[in-house]
């Protein structure tokens, strides 16, 4: 019986409080976290590809070259050869945070767009 009034209780207390606006920051991982999500994901894709050495080094220099192509800011002289070296780990890392900056400031601009437009209209 106690269960049932606690959890009553818990349910008043529940509904009575009031549901909270999403914050800027709120709206803005929301926008970005899902495009960080991809681009870090086919990093680590092509990445995983070309550290196997279970599949044939022309999948892993096909592998090489995406990410030269895609991720040329910190990872343009990526190679079979150094793949694995302390600096091209370190350069990942930096290539990760860029991606997680670049889309952050997208949804940063797209949610401060909104809040201008809505307060255009008023």
């Amino acid at each position: 019986m106690w269960k049932l009034i606690f959890l009553a209780s818990l349910v008043m207390v529940s509904c009575s409080e009031k549901i909270k606006e999403p914050t800027k920051e709120d709206k803005i991982n929301v926008i970005a976290a899902p495009l960080i999500a991809d681009e870090v994901g086919d990093l680590n894709i092509l990445l995983s590809k070309a550290k196997d050495e279970n599949i044939s080094i022309s999948y892993r220099s096909l592998a090489i070259d995406k990410i030269r192509a895609k991720f040329i800011d910190y990872l343009s002289w990526v190679s079979l050869a150094n793949i694995n070296s302390q600096e091209i780990k370190d350069r990942i890392e930096l290539q990760k945070t860029l991606i997680e900056s670049k889309w952050t400031d997208y949804a940063t601009e797209v949610v401060y767009k909104q809040l201008l437009e809505k307060n255009y209209e008023k």
